[in-house]
């Protein structure tokens, strides 16, 4: 009696390898009429001790334990769904059980042509967990090398999520690029399908960020989207997944879940730091509710600061916003600041230097916008006495203030401030601007 799998795989495997063939060691009708009543006590009791009985007296009879379990596994009704509380499922949980203290014992007759079977009838199913559990009983790690050309052949027949469970069950990493079938699975919105592969592979997590890395830094990501697709034949691809705002969240989702540093996505940073800066830009100039007097001046220029970091292309992009914004004295302060050659400056940004202006950047910086004349400003004078004015002092001493730097100071300030009913701080928030954390 043989089995002859729903996909008929024909698979490269080595000369030894026999076509898979499983074949029962009693006569069809004793087998047929063992069948009929393994079913028939499973429709009556599932999960039963009789059932159990059976499984066990069979595989003990058998003189290969393990081509018998793939045969009655591959026989049962439920095969094709294979859940959890199914026959199939019942027969290999159970012949794993058996076998445990035997392996050694039956050690020759798990061959690679029985182990070559036990891959074949894995793939005719859609359980992954079941597909785990033969892989495991059937010991194909040992010979996962043996894999290697099928599965690269599922991946040219579009069976990616095959592919990709078999090489993350059979540890192959190394013998797949992310263009084999994770970015296939990606750009079939299908991600969690590699969750597993990607998880052993710090590699591939790099390779995987840095490749949708790049097609965020192409001038239009649609198009070099569908270049791509054509060129790895991609098919059911899920078109909406693929513009900027969809794969700038997966980019970042990734960077995040893996811990990969701002240095794997440089074009997602680039165009989020743009985007932070033209923010601040638009709250200055025309908002105006964010640094426009002396006093907010610089803590938008810190804001700033964060969002530019060294990042050249962005500080040429500061001096253009700003002196479009009607500043070129603070676009002239900027390009003091980061050295930015003559040549990159706006024009109207290099007459104002060459008229004289070199002191902006270095000791007074940009004009506020506001007029001289507007009430709520009013220039800070430090020259002038003010020993008349009255101010309030602080009433303790220096001794009593305290610096907690250390886990045992804050471990004693946790201490002192038990029972305190009320407790004061004073606090300030310092948005992230994305690029790397100092």
């Amino acid at each position: 009696m043989a089995y002859r799998g729903r996909n008929n795989h024909n698979w490269k495997f080595p000369d030894y390898y026999k076509q898979p063939q499983l074949v029962s060691p009693e006569t069809h009708n004793a087998v047929e009429a063992w069948l009929a009543q393994l079913k028939k006590i499973w429709s009556l009791w599932k999960k039963s001790e009789g059932v159990t009985k059976m499984l066990h007296e069979y595989f003990a009879s058998s003189p290969n334990p393990y081509e018998s379990a793939l045969f009655i596994m591959s026989k049962c009704d439920d095969f094709y769904q294979a859940k959890p509380n199914s026959l199939t499922f019942t027969v290999m949980e159970e012949f794993s059980r058996w076998v445990a203290d035997k392996r050694t014992m039956l050690s020759h007759t798990l061959t690679h042509d029985v182990k070559c079977d036990a891959f074949n009838l894995a793939l005719e199913q859609r359980n992954n967990t079941l597909m785990k559990l033969i892989f495991n009983v059937y010991q194909l790690s040992d010979v996962k090398e043996l894999f290697v050309e099928p599965i690269k052949e599922l991946a040219s027949r579009k069976q990616y999520k095959d592919a990709c469970q078999c090489a993350t069950l059979l540890q192959l990493h190394e013998n797949f690029s992310c263009e084999d079938f994770i970015i296939p699975l990606v750009f079939q919105d299908k991600l969690s399908v590699a969750e597993e592969f990607l998880i052993s592979s710090p590699t591939h997590q790099r390779q995987l960020v840095s490749f949708i890395d790049n097609i965020l830094g192409s001038r239009n990501t649609r198009v070099e989207a569908d270049a791509i697709i054509r060129r790895l034949d991609i098919p059911e691809v899920k078109r909406d997944k693929l513009y900027y705002k969809p794969m700038s969240k997966l980019v970042a989702r990734l960077t995040k879940i893996y811990n990969l540093p701002p240095e794997t996505c440089p074009n997602l940073n680039q165009k989020r730091n743009e985007g932070a800066l033209q923010f601040l830009v638009h709250k200055r100039y025309v908002e105006n509710t964010l640094g426009m007097y002396n006093t907010k001046r610089e803590i938008w220029r810190e804001m700033v600061r964060e969002a530019v970091g060294d990042n050249k292309e962005l500080q040429v992009e500061l001096l253009v916003l700003v002196n479009s914004s009607g500043d070129p004295q603070e676009a002239l302060y900027w390009a003091n600041i980061y050295g930015i050659p003559k040549q990159r400056r706006p024009y109207n940004v290099q007459i104002l230097q060459e008229e004289g202006h070199l002191d902006f950047g270095y000791e007074e910086g940009a004009t506020a916008l506001a007029d001289d004349n507007d009430d709520e400003y009013t220039s800070e004078v430090w020259d002038d006495d003010v020993s008349h004015v009255q101010y309030h002092r602080f009433p303790l001493s220096h001794s009593s203030i305290l610096l907690v730097d250390t886990r045992k100071k804050f471990e004693e300030f946790l201490s002192y401030i038990k029972g305190v009913p009320m407790v004061g701080i004073d606090a300030e928030w310092k948005p992230h601007f994305w690029h790397k954390k100092k």
